[in-house]
């Protein structure tokens, strides 16, 4: 009985920490894609101050 127990113990372990390795995951690529964007929209500024003052 207490051997079971271990058992669904740390199958419930491993499924929980498989979910929080994808939810980090799809929260890091999240965050990267963020930062892509932020990037992208910062160089397209600067592109566009230099053709301004050009």
């Amino acid at each position: 009985m207490i051997i079971h127990f271990v058992a669904l113990n740390s199958v419930a372990h491993c499924t929980l920490l498989s979910r929080l390795r994808s939810i980090q995951s799809v929260y890091s690529i999240r965050v990267f894609n963020l930062l892509i964007m932020y990037l992208h929209h910062f160089i397209c500024k600067r592109t566009l101050a230099l053709f301004d003052s050009s």
